[in-house]
């Protein structure tokens, strides 16, 4: 069952490099910028998220000790 879903998740995966490969290889000037901005911000924004996940992970842990204590 395994094996077929990582040989379609592989192709998939290859197929998607060599386009974006081509593709970001014909950038230039304000496009390039442009998508390097845009990537840049994804990222930002995934770690952001992240960090936020973290954070709320963390809090509700801390609640529990605390009403676990008779402290909250």
């Amino acid at each position: 069952m395994f094996i077929p879903f990582f040989v379609a998740t592989g192709i998939g995966q290859l197929t998607a490099t060599i386009v974006y490969s081509y593709v970001g290889g014909m950038l230039t000037g304000g496009a390039k910028l442009m998508m390097m901005g845009i990537m840049t911000l994804f990222a930002i924004s995934v770690l952001a998220h992240l960090l936020k996940q973290i954070y709320n992970e963390k809090k509700v842990k801390f609640k529990v000790i605390l009403i676990s204590r008779g402290l909250f």
